[in-house]
């Protein structure tokens, strides 16, 4: 009878640890679940200045004709923290197969970085 009195001490500390293990393991997945949509977000919004950048030079295109838009534009910085860049190539770059222009926009965010290419 003597031998079976630090018994539970001994279950209760293998159940705490078992416990704090289940834990640890939930809150690394859940760390890594919040930096996944945080990368996502920045993605999102690389993606979106891109976009930007695209209706920029499309704009730009449409109001010129039959000017032709500039190759480049300046990085431009928006106020939420993101930037584009833009480059235009006319039909005659071998690099694009358009009609009359193909249009690259690179949005970036943190350390996101997206690009849109169109062909007009």
């Amino acid at each position: 009878m003597n031998n079976q009195k630090g018994i539970s001490l001994y279950l209760s500390v293998i159940v705490v640890v078992l416990l704090l293990s289940i834990v640890l393991g939930l809150s690394l997945i859940l760390a890594n679940q919040f930096k996944m949509v945080r990368n996502a977000e920045k993605s999102s919004i690389a993606l979106s200045a891109a976009d930007a950048g695209i209706e920029r030079a499309l704009v730009d295109i449409i109001h010129n004709a039959p000017n032709p838009p500039p190759s480049s534009y300046p990085i431009v910085n928006l106020d939420n923290g993101a930037s584009y860049e833009v480059m235009v190539l006319d039909s005659s770059n071998p690099s694009c197969d358009a009609s009359f222009y193909c249009v690259k926009s690179i949005g970036r965010y943190g350390e996101s970085s997206r690009a849109l290419w169109v062909k007009i």
